[in-house]
């Protein structure tokens, strides 16, 4: 179960789709919400490159403006949950971003953030190094949600430990869907084998599943999406970044077209 939903908020408008699937989940769950906003001091902003040369006006204004937008994202947050029955909290740090993730991370059990567009900063950045790194599943919203239910789940399974990882921590979320499809695509028929066994596991779980088999295809990633909108799937469940992210970078991979994907949610765990 997902009893604290960790939530960072980046802008409101920004982060419209996560706050409305926190919003639906926390209710599912009866979940507590707890809002982050990280605010950058002039340390963590010199370690980034983009700001290594400024002056310290230039820096001032920088940390004022982020001052104030997290003060208009705290009384954003609290009039979307002040409508709800939920139990929520906003939480504020001060320092490098991923630091303060991760620690809130820990006392979580789920975490929402916007996908990616597909540019180097989100295959080699900061938000691909926290799934990695949090040790909890971490639900990747596009930043307009085509689908508004959780009821048609597709998981991506090829027998892997990201994969096994990735089921089990996605079984709160599969046991309340309606259809779940294990997709493999294989060309040997011992994979077809462990796809039968992981549907008999989750069928002992109370899980509505069937397993789906489609033949190898040259751009895995691809094939996955593709076969995903054709079923109109809500969900994508999938292991995360089972090779490293240099080579996903280069030769493309799963991970990096699931997380830009921009038109199905995906549940990632490492």
């Amino acid at each position: 179960m997902y009893k604290t939903i960790l939530l960072p908020v980046d802008g409101v408008d920004n982060s419209i789709e996560c706050l409305k699937i926190a919003l639906e989940l926390g209710d599912k769950f009866s979940s507590h919400i707890k809002g982050l906003r990280v605010v950058p001091t002039i340390e963590s902003l010199q370690i980034i490159g983009d700001y290594s040369y400024l002056s310290y006006e230039i820096y001032q204004q920088i940390l004022d403006n982020q001052n104030q937008e997290s003060e208009n994202n705290k009384q954003a947050f609290h009039d979307i949950f002040n409508s709800s029955n939920l139990v929520y909290e906003w939480r504020e740090e001060e320092g490098e971003f991923l630091k303060h993730l991760k620690l809130h991370a820990r006392s979580a059990d789920l975490c929402i953030i916007n996908q990616g567009d597909n540019s180097i900063t989100d295959t080699m950045g900061t938000l691909s190094r926290f799934i990695i790194e949090c040790g909890i599943p971490v639900l990747t919203m596009p930043k307009q949600r085509k689908f508004q239910t959780m009821d048609n789940v597709i998981v991506a399974w090829d027998g892997s430990i990201e994969s096994t990882r990735a089921i089990r921590a996605a079984i709160p979320l599969l046991k309340i869907a309606k259809n779940v499809t294990i997709l493999s695509i294989c060309e040997e028929k011992k994979d077809e084998i462990l796809t039968a066994e992981i549907c008999k596991f989750l069928a002992r779980h109370d899980v509505n599943v069937k397993g789906l088999t489609e033949t190898l295809h040259f751009d895995i990633g691809a094939k996955i999406m593709e076969t995903c909108l054709n079923l109109d799937a809500d969900l994508i469940v999938s292991g995360a970044w089972a090779h490293s992210r240099i080579a996903e970078l280069i030769y493309g991979g799963v991970t990096k077209i699931l997380f830009n994907n921009q038109q199905i949610p995906v549940l990632f765990i490492h």
